[in-house]
């Protein structure tokens, strides 16, 4: 499961949660003015996607990891004010 996202109701909590199917793994990458933001990479035997935090990407573009793997990104299959969810390829 996927937090997609959480709001705060006066002493209310709700959270909304989604299935995803694949490996799940968090990498640190850079984001605007340098700061350390997180990207959640969802793998699978037939497709990868990755979320991104909020910004503007630009299709086939690349984003290394620290690992040294290398993101693709291929499509963006989600947009809205909390995240970017692209599928990508991924290069060793």
């Amino acid at each position: 499961m996927l937090v997609r996202r959480q709001a705060a109701f006066e002493d209310t909590s709700l959270i909304a949660f989604e299935p995803v199917i694949g490996e799940l793994s968090i990498h640190d990458i850079a984001g605007d003015g340098g700061k350390t933001v997180q990207a959640v990479l969802v793998t699978d035997e037939n497709h990868s996607e990755v979320f991104l935090p909020k910004g503007k990407y630009a299709l086939e573009s690349k984003i290394a990891l620290p690992n040294g793997t290398t993101l693709l990104l291929k499509s963006c299959l989600e947009f809205n004010e909390y995240y970017a969810r692209f599928r990508v390829t991924l290069d060793s």
